[in-house]
């Protein structure tokens, strides 16, 4: 033979190193600093890069565009197996019955958590490639209640909690930061739009209004960070949603919609609030667009918002979480990652509304509680979080890798025993040993707010 075996397997391999590039150049792609992907025993960014790597062409070294569609597109020109066993004179194959061996203890990356006020049973949950769950006995057992051909992509959940319409639910589809779909190319699992339920989370129907007809196009709904309505509305149905590069405001329950803050196209990360009396709080996170910053309406109307960054905020920026307080709805929490800014490259501020000075720095008492996993990290904004007890506006929970709790609102620092959740396996805490890490969402039972709800990565 003119190429011995050897020569040829020599070729071989120069082909896989090509299309196979190493694991640094995948992260200075992606911004990904070197050495990094070891830091946690968990990390989204190794598996992104994992998952990447399953996904991706070879050829283009990304995911190929609208690479879901067209696989269900090509799936229904496949023949039914059953019709080709019948061409080729083959027995039919009996039904059989199956049983499921498990686990039975594994969830999913939970972005999105609700407990229908008009009946603390019923558990909603929402995964961010799983679609929805409802729970009708407190989370004993759980059924899918949305369809296979429904959007599975759940990025968070709200209720209408006004009298009268608590059957009413919506949810927002698309994960904008720790998704391994995003890297390389398109992203084929984001979202597309809002779903809502009037049966209380039992079906879902997407609104017309926030689909996308044009998935080959990115548009603002098909990340939608949160979704919040307006509980002092008694003649309209207004609801809020933070999305990519904005905040939307609609005042007939989702048909039509008006933008009230921003571009949206600019900011990546983007958040909502609404107090009972209609007060509006949104915040954006930096880019070139003039809406960045922590904003305030008393009406929600475009044009009414008023700007209340503080002045000692830091100057880059990405995602803001804000939390308010049910017992006080002047008092507002604000969490968010600051990189070379605040302590640990996050920064958290309380507001008093109506306040002479509003704004208290709490940045100091962000936990740092040492080791390799008691600080207060984020992961760059893919899991961040910060939610007030409904009875006390100064027990404030947030969450990150981890969950840390503040009797005093993070006036002064905690110890380990604030420690409560993601790792604190590792602080031996036995009383908060099986809580998962990775912290995305988090809910307090209506009538006995002792008793919390943790949607995490596991």
């Amino acid at each position: 033979m003119k190429y011995s075996l050897l020569g040829i397997l020599f070729v071989l391999m120069g082909f896989v190193l090509l299309s196979n590039p190493p694991a640094k150049k995948w992260q200075n792609i992606h911004g990904i600093a070197a050495g990094k992907e070891n830091e946690k025993d968990e990390n989204p960014l190794a598996r992104q890069e994992y998952e990447f790597r399953m996904l991706r062409d070879p050829k283009t070294n990304s995911i190929p565009k609208n690479i879901r569609q067209r696989e269900l597109d090509f799936a229904k020109k496949l023949p039914l197996a059953e019709a080709v066993r019948l061409q080729k004179g083959m027995q039919k194959i009996e039904a059989l019955s199956w049983s499921s061996l498990g686990p039975t203890n594994r969830g999913g990356r939970t972005r999105a958590m609700a407990i229908d006020v008009s009946n603390e049973n019923d558990l909603l949950a929402g995964g961010v490639s799983g679609g929805m769950w409802i729970s009708t006995d407190d989370g004993t057992t759980w059924k899918k209640t949305t369809q296979p051909q429904q959007l599975q992509s759940v990025s968070c959940i709200t209720q209408d909690t006004r009298a009268g319409h608590t059957n009413v639910f919506y949810y927002g589809t698309g994960e904008g930061t720790g998704n391994s779909a995003d890297g390389g190319g398109d992203s084929p699992y984001r979202g597309n739009g809002i779903y809502k339920s009037v049966d209380g989370g039992f079906t879902w129907n997407v609104l017309p209004s926030t689909a996308n007809t044009t998935p080959q196009t990115l548009r603002p709904f098909d990340y939608v960070w949160n979704i919040a309505v307006d509980p002092s509305r008694t003649n309209e149905d207004v609801i809020y949603a933070a999305l990519l590069g904005g905040v939307v405001r609609s005042s007939d329950g989702g048909q039509t919609w008006a933008t009230v803050l921003g571009d949206l196209q600019s900011s990546t990360y983007t958040d909502v609030a609404v107090t009972n009396s209609g007060v509006v709080y949104a915040a954006l996170s930096n880019s070139n667009d003039t809406a960045s910053g922590i904003w305030r309406s008393a009406t929600g109307l475009p044009g009414s918002f008023e700007k209340i960054t503080p002045a000692a905020w830091p100057t880059a920026y990405n995602r803001i979480v804000l939390g308010l307080a049910p017992s006080d709805q002047s008092v507002l929490y604000v969490l968010a990652e600051t990189p070379g800014g605040g302590k640990l490259g996050h920064s958290l501020w309380k507001y008093t509304d109506g306040a002479a000075n509003p704004w208290e720095d709490r940045s100091n008492q962000i936990p740092e509680l040492g080791g390799s996993n008691g600080n207060f990290d984020s992961q760059n904004s893919y899991d961040l979080l910060i939610k007030v007890k409904p009875d006390d506006e100064n027990f404030v929970v947030i969450g990150g890798t981890n969950l840390y709790r503040s009797t005093d609102g993070f006036a002064t620092a905690i110890d380990t025993n604030g420690w409560i959740g993601g790792y604190a396996l590792s602080n031996n805490n036995s009383s908060y040993a099986n809580q998962h890490s990775d912290e995305h969402s988090l809910v307090f039972m209506p009538s006995n707010p002792k008793i919390m709800y943790s949607g995490n990565d596991g």
